[in-house]
């Protein structure tokens, strides 16, 4: 993302000390869209849709799955 919205940018400072790289890679792919939108409203009072969040993560977060011998 080259150009972060002021949006993206308040709900990020309000997270603080935490990235919201990294609030959005401790919930992905455990937590739906909409989980993640109520906490970022329960933490921040920050409204945004979980499309918006979908946008701005989808193909940026990336996790592996390892099955255990």
């Amino acid at each position: 993302m080259a150009t972060r919205s002021t949006l993206y940018q308040l709900i990020e400072a309000k997270l603080s000390p935490t990235t919201f790289e990294d609030f959005m890679a401790a919930r992905r792919p455990h937590k739906s869209w909409q989980t993640i939108t109520e906490e970022i409203a329960e933490q921040t009072d920050v409204v945004v849709s979980k499309e918006v969040l979908r946008r701005w993560f989808a193909g940026r977060i990336s996790y592996e799955a390892r099955v255990a011998a």
